[in-house]
Order: C-alpha cells, then structure tokens, then sequence
C-alpha cells in the first residue's frame, strides 16, 4: 500500500511539473488582493484609511524553467478625516505595468521573479460642501523582486506563497519620492500546456 502512494505521489509530481516546460501558458490571476482598513478618533475628529491592492501576472515558459510576461498592479487608497461635519476626503489611485521574467530551479517548485516597470498616479482631495480639487497626476518606476514556491493542488493549478521586495519612485515635476519594503504573497496560478494536455 505505501508503494501505491509513493508511485502516485510520483506520478502527479511528474505530471504537474511538466507544466513548467516549454510553451506552457502561466496566468497568475490571483497573485495579490488586499484591503487594509485603519480608523483613528479623538474627541469629535476621525481618521480613516482604506486600502485596495490587485495584481496579476501572465507569462509564456520561453524553455523549460523560464517564463517572460507582464504585471500590472492596482492600488486605490481613500483616506476620510474631520469631524463628520467638514469631512477631507483624499483618493490616490494607481496603476503600473511591469515586464517580468520568472525562473522555476528545475523540478522542485522554487522560483525567483524580477520585474520593473512604469505607470501612473492620480491624487485628488475633497471637502465636504465644496468642489472637488482637481487631481495632481505623477509618474511611477516600479523594481520589484519576489521569491517564492509553486504548490500543485492539480496538475494544472498551484498555489503560490511569495515574499517580496519592492522599491516604488514618485515623481512630480522636479521632485522624487522613493518608497520601498518587503511584502507577502499568496495566491492562485494556472499552467497551460497544449502539448501535454494531448499527450495525456
């Protein structure tokens, strides 16, 4: 009975990574979604943030082990502060596309991802009872790096715990702002291959 469950444990092991060879489709559709929510009061003043992140990728194995594809990343963040009668309301969005190349280390689920790219943001700020300002447009460089595992669930899909440096520019007319830190991953992919799914 243990040798059955070994020579299955080799045989879906086998067969899940030979979604890691040449011409398989990587889409990375749920690699980062995340809401953080923080209020903050004192006497009549609040203080709210909240907080949305998307990302997603999607990549073609150019050999076996080395996928190349795009990113793009989302994120919206409204901030709400006053006294509930003259409320400031701030809205930053932004949205960045990166080139990325990701390297699995042979068959063990291990993979490694760089990536940089460029995109834009978009900051505007209202007060309650007046006009919105007009929102204030600035430009983005994004260096990102990740490092992390594949684990198949099916011989198709694997799920994707990550850790992950990335380092974002701001910049607005003659000024720059640099921000950087360390986050955590973890989400769904799927590999495509048409030539294994007909061998199967």
């Amino acid at each position: 009975m243990r040798h059955l469950i070994l020579m299955v444990c080799l045989i879906m092991g086998t067969s899940a990574f030979s979604q890691l060879e040449q011409g398989t489709i990587l889409l990375d559709g749920s690699s980062n979604l995340g809401f953080l929510n923080e209020t903050f009061s004192e006497d009549s003043f609040e203080s709210s943030i909240s907080q949305t992140i998307v990302v997603a990728n999607g990549g073609f194995f150019i050999t076996d082990g080395l996928v190349v594809g795009l990113e793009a990343n989302y994120t919206s963040l409204v901030q709400t502060q006053g006294d509930g009668i003259d409320d400031l309301e701030i809205s930053i969005t932004t949205t960045t596309v990166s080139p990325i190349v990701r390297y699995y280390v042979k068959d063990i689920g291990v993979w490694g991802q760089a990536g940089y790219g460029y995109g834009n943001s978009s900051t505007s700020m209202s007060l309650t009872g007046e006009n919105p300002i007009p929102p204030s447009e600035s430009t983005i460089s994004v260096l990102s790096l990740q490092l992390g595992y594949a684990y198949f669930l099916a011989e198709n899909v694997s799920i994707n715990p990550s850790l992950g440096y990335v380092q974002r520019t701001t910049e607005i007319e003659d000024e720059s702002q640099t921000l950087s830190g360390m986050n955590l991953r973890i989400g769904f992919a799927i590999h495509f291959n048409k030539a294994a799914s007909e061998n199967n």
